[in-house]
């Protein structure tokens, strides 16, 4: 349970609130017995390593095998067709207003 007192005593007693808030304890600051601050202790990020996920992950070979065609070069049936399995594999969820934009510029 974390311990309330009032700002006069924050006020006066600030550099041991933070020592002990450093050490774990939770410290409400309130007002008129109102609550208006929380002194908690930081939480230490770890750093990320670069590197650290070498081997757990693996890339195939032909995933950008794709990306240099031209969209405007796919016919619009394949591309309707490509579009429909994608709204059937994720439930719709924003294929529909592109599938009626699609459809747009092709006619």
């Amino acid at each position: 349970m974390a311990r309330m007192i009032n700002t006069y005593q924050a006020k006066s007693q600030l550099s041991s609130l933070v020592e002990e808030a450093a050490a774990g304890e939770e410290i409400v600051i309130a007002e008129a017995g109102v609550p208006r601050a929380r002194l908690v202790p930081v939480r230490r990020v770890r750093r990320r390593r670069p590197g650290g996920s070498k081997g757990r992950i693996r890339i195939g070979a032909d995933f950008d095998a794709g990306a240099a065609r031209d969209p405007r070069s796919v016919r619009p049936e394949k591309a309707v067709t490509l579009l429909l399995d994608i709204l059937r594999s994720c439930g719709g969820a924003g294929v529909t207003a592109y599938l009626t934009v699609l459809t747009a510029n092709v006619t």
